[in-house]
C-alpha cells in the first residue's frame, strides 16, 4: 500500500499530467477540427475565385489561359496539390496541374450535385489524404473546378502543437514531483506518526499521548487525538466492568436467556439456554435463531406483534432440543434499544414447562380415574344397602349383599390408602418404614392366597426356594407392594392365564420377578410406567386404576434400599416385573 507521501507526490504529477492530456486532447481534437474548418474556407474561396477568372476560358475552351490560371495559383499557393477544369458534362478535362498523369478517379471521386454550388470531400490520393474542393463555373454550370488541399499541413501542425505539448507536460510533471515532495513529507510525517498511535490502540495495546505542538490542522488532530485517548481509556473501564458484570449474570442466570438482533443473528446467551441445545454458548453466539428454531412461523408472527406494541409478550409452543426431543417451552420477549433509542434487538427468556404440563395432564386422568374408581364401587354399596333396606328379600341374598358391601367398602378403603400414601409422600408426615424379621415365603403365599380366591380365572404359579426366606423388612409395606404388582398383573392378563412368581437368592438379596401373559408394554410405555399418575391406557375400555400402584411400589421398595424395573418384548407379549429386595432394611 503507498504511503501518504507517494500519494501526494503522486497527485501532483496527475494533476499536471492530467492538465497536458486535456491541453493535448484540445489540441488534437477541437483545435484540428477549427484548423481544418479554417483550410476548407480558404479552399472554397479559391475554388471560387478560380471559377469566377476562368469563367470566360472555361466557355470558350481556352486551355492556355486556363494553363496559365492554374500555375499562377500552385505558384503561390504551397499546400494545393491539384487543380484541374472540366466541362458542364464533367466527363472532359479542359485543363489540369498533372502534366499528363491525371488519375481517372479524380473526375468520380467528388461530383456536384444539382443544388449546390460548391462541395468538398476528402480523398486520398497516392496515400496522402487531399480535400476535394469542387465549385461550378457560372449559375448555367458552362464547367467545374477542382481545387485539391493537401491536409498534411494541418496534419504536421497539430502533431507538432502536441507533441511540445506533451514535453512540455513531462518538464511540468518532473517539476511538480520534485517541488511535492517536501511538502508531501512535511503532511505525511505527522500523519504516520498519528496512524502508527491509532494501530497501536486497534492492536489492543495501551494507548499513548503523540506531540500535539503546531499550529496547523494536523496539530489540533493530535490534540483531539490525546483528547480521545483519555476518554478511551475510562470508557475501557467501564466497558470491561460492563461486560464482566454482563457475562457472570449470564453465566450465572438460571433462566435459559438469549438476545439477538433483528435480523435474527444470536448475539449472546446464558449457559442454561446453551445446555437446552447441548451446545457451548460460543457454539451458538453468531448463528442464526432460525437454527434453533425451524418452525419460526410462530415466532415471526409474536415478534411483529411485539415490536408494533414494544412491551412484553409470552406465548407457548413446542421446542426440539439437539438430540431431537421435544420440550413445552413459554417464551417471554421485550425488545431492547441501541444508543440512539432505536429498536436494536429482542430479549428473549424461555421457561420448560414440559414437565407442568404432563403433570397437569396426569392429574386431570387422576381425578378422572379416581372419581370413576369411587364411583363404581360406591354405586354397588347404595344399590345393596337399598336392596337389603328391603324387608321382603331373603336371608341368602341379604347376606349376598351384605357381602358386596363389604367387598366394595374394602376396595374403597385401598383407594383411600393409596391416596393417604401418596399425600404421606410428597408432604414427608407420618410415613416411614417399620422393619421387623419376617419370612418373604409367608408373604408371598398370603398375596397369592387372597388372589386365588379374588381372580379365580387366573392360574398362579410360584417358583420359589425352600425355607422360610427370612427379611428384614416392613412386611404390611412390601405385602402391598405385591399386591399392586400382581393386580396389574391380573387387569392386564386375559382370563385363563398364567401369571408366574419366582425368586432367586443372591448373597444379600432376593431378586423376585412376576412374570404375566398380558398386553405387553412399549418400550415408551415401560420408560414412564413408574411415574405418578401415568396409566399406560387411558381408553373408556381400559382397566381401572389411578396410576399410583407402581409409583407407590417403586417408593416402597426404593425405600427398603431395593431397586424396581419393568420390561416387555412388546405390546400382546407380556411384561416382567423385577425386584431387587435387601434381605435386610437398611435403617
Amino acid at each position: 500500500m503507498r504511503s501518504l507521501r507517494s500519494q501526494l507526490t503522486l497527485s501532483f504529477a496527475l494533476l499536471v499530467s492530467c492538465v497536458g492530456l486535456a491541453l493535448g486532447i484540445y489540441i488534437s481534437t477541437i483545435f484540428a477540427a477549427q484548423l481544418t474548418t479554417e483550410v476548407h474556407k480558404r479552399g472554397e474561396t479559391l475554388a471560387r475565385h478560380l471559377a469566377e477568372i476562368g469563367a470566360d476560358a472555361v466557355i470558350s475552351e481556352d486551355q492556355l489561359t486556363l494553363h496559365t490560371l492554374i500555375d499562377s495559383v500552385l505558384k503561390s499557393e504551397a499546400d494545393v496539390a491539384y487543380i484541374f477544369f472540366v466541362d458542364h458534362d464533367g466527363d472532359q478535362i479542359l485543363a489540369d496541374s498533372f502534366d499528363g498523369r491525371f488519375p481517372p478517379l479524380l473526375l468520380t471521386a467528388n461530383t456536384l450535385p444539382a443544388n449546390k454550388a460548391t462541395q468538398r470531400r476528402e480523398i486520398d490520393l497516392t496515400g496522402e489524404p487531399v480535400y476535394d474542393i469542387v465549385a461550378e463555373v457560372l449559375t448555367a454550370r458552362a464547367g467545374f473546378v477542382h481545387l485539391g488541399l493537401s491536409a498534411k499541413p494541418v496534419i504536421d501542425t497539430v502533431t507538432s502543437l502536441v507533441t511540445h505539448t506533451l514535453i512540455a507536460v513531462l518538464l511540468f510533471t518532473v517539476a511538480a514531483i520534485l517541488a511535492a515532495r517536501p511538502i508531501a513529507l512535511s503532511i505525511s510525517e505527522p500523519i504516520s506518526r498519528l496512524t502508527n498511535a491509532v494501530r497501536q490502540i486497534a492492536s489492543g495495546h495501551k494507548a499513548d499521548h503523540i506531540d500535539d505542538s503546531g499550529c496547523t490542522e494536523i496539530g489540533e488532530l493530535a490534540s483531539a487525538y490525546n483528547s480521545m485517548v483519555d476518554n478511551l481509556a475510562a470508557t475501557e473501564k467501564q466497558l470491561k466492568t460492563q461486560l464482566a458484570f454482563r457475562e457472570a449474570l449470564l453465566s450465572d442466570l438460571p433462566e435459559a436467556v438469549y438476545y439477538k438482533n433483528l435480523k435474527g443473528k444470536i448475539l449472546g446467551c446464558s449457559k442454561v439456554f446453551a445446555d437446552f441445545f447441548g451446545f457451548t454458548a460460543a457454539q451458538i453466539i453468531g448463528r442464526a435463531e432460525q437454527d434453533l428454531f425451524p418452525e419460526d412461523s410462530l415466532h415471526r408472527a409474536k415478534e411483529d406483534e411485539l415490536l408494533a406494541s414494544r412491551g412484553v409478550i409470552s406465548y407457548e409452543c413446542l421446542v426440539q432440543r439437539n438430540d431431537a426431543v421435544s420440550r413445552t417451552i413459554i417464551f417471554f420477549k421485550t425488545p431492547f434499544s441501541d444508543a440512539n433509542g432505536d429498536t436494536a434487538g429482542i430479549i428473549g427468556v424461555m421457561q420448560d414447562v414440559t414437565r407442568e404440563r404432563e403433570a397437569d395432564r396426569l392429574k386431570s386422568e387422576f381425578v378422572s380415574a379416581v372419581a370413576h374408581e369411587f364411583q363404581t364401587p360406591l354405586a354397588t354399596v347404595l344399590g345393596f344397602a337399598e336392596l337389603i333396606l328391603d324387608r321382603s328379600i331373603g336371608a341368602e341374598d341379604r347376606a349376598e349383599g351384605l357381602r358386596m358391601i363389604m367387598e366394595k367398602a374394602e376396595r374403597l378403603s385401598h383407594l383411600v390408602d393409596e391416596l393417604l400414601d401418596l399425600s404421606r409422600l410428597e408432604t414427608g408426615r407420618n410415613f416411614s418404614l417399620h422393619p421387623e424379621s419376617c419370612s418373604l415365603r409367608q408373604i408371598i403365599s398370603e398375596v397369592t392366597n387372597d388372589f386365588q380366591h379374588s381372580a379365580p380365572h387366573h392360574l398362579i404359579e410360584l417358583d420359589l426356594p425352600p425355607g422360610d426366606l427370612p427379611l428384614v423388612a416392613d412386611a404390611a409395606r412390601i405385602n402391598q407392594v405385591l399386591e399392586n404388582l400382581l393386580s396389574n398383573a391380573v387387569k392386564y392378563s386375559a382370563k385363563g392365564s398364567c401369571i408366574r412368581i419366582g425368586i432367586a437368592e443372591h448373597v444379600t438379596d432376593y431378586e423376585l420377578t412376576i412374570i404375566d401373559e398380558g398386553r405387553g408394554m412399549t418400550a415408551e410405555q415401560a420408560e414412564h410406567a413408574f411415574d405418578k399418575f401415568y396409566r399406560a391406557d387411558t381408553s373408556d375400555s381400559a382397566p381401572s386404576g389411578t396410576g399410583l400402584g407402581l409409583y407407590l411400589s417403586q417408593t416402597l421398595v426404593t425405600m427398603h434400599g431395593g431397586r424396581i424395573n419393568i420390561t416387555s418384548p412388546g405390546p400382546g407379549h407380556g411384561s416382567t416385573v423385577r425386584i431387587l429386595l435387601p434381605r435386610q432394611t437398611p435403617i
